[in-house]
């Protein structure tokens, strides 16, 4: 079934999707009969991986779906279950996306997953300029997960906001949060530094 997957690879390559979607969806079918469920689940992935690269996001959360409701003893079910948050999020389709992690956050399959899909909520609702909510996920996250380098996410957004605001100080302190709490973090090292040498050099 390998050679499936390497000839879904190369048509997705060469621009034939049809074709590519076809043979995984040929190595998925060929998985179930055999008996091989994690089988099926890795090409399912797979095809969802081409499906995203190819700049069809909701294809590929579609596929996530049919993963998690055929698979629900998957043991990275709730990887899966992010995966599809995150295709949902590249596809524009924010509102489902808080319907989707709320159900996400009970289940425990999700227990692991939790930073994440708190996260994605919060990317969500402000995609969708829904003030409240955002907020009301960033408080839970901070407390929840004070550790997290995607705190510094969140605070680096706050900064902005604050500077649009006109709220210079405001927007200074949480800068230094982030160097002082989150200094390995990826905004930390590529845009905080920035940012306070334009308000150093404008205020």
């Amino acid at each position: 079934m390998e050679y499936l997957s390497e000839a879904a690879v190369r048509s997705f390559r060469d621009g034939d999707y049809g074709g590519g979607v076809n043979y995984l969806r040929t190595a998925i079918s060929l998985a179930k009969k055999e008996g091989k469920p994690s089988e099926a689940v890795r090409y399912g992935l797979k095809l969802a991986e081409l499906l995203e690269k190819a700049e069809h996001p909701q294809l590929a959360a579609d596929e996530m779906q049919r993963i998690l409701r055929s698979y629900p003893e998957e043991p990275r079910w709730g990887e899966i279950a992010v995966k599809r948050l995150m295709y949902l999020y590249r596809a524009g389709r924010y509102s489902d996306i808080g319907k989707e992690a709320t159900a996400c956050q009970k289940d425990e399959r999700c227990k692991n997953n939790r930073p994440h899909v708190i996260y994605l909520s919060w990317l969500a609702a402000r995609k969708e300029e829904n003030v409240e909510e955002a907020r009301r996920l960033q408080r839970t996250f901070v407390r929840d997960y004070p550790k997290s380098d995607l705190c510094a996410d969140m605070y680096f957004s706050e900064a902005i906001e604050a500077l649009t605001q006109s709220e210079t100080d405001r927007a200074r302190q949480l800068l230094q949060l982030i160097e002082d709490k989150y200094p390995n973090s990826s905004i930390a090292k590529t845009k905080v530094e920035g940012l306070k040498k334009g308000l150093n050099s404008a205020f």
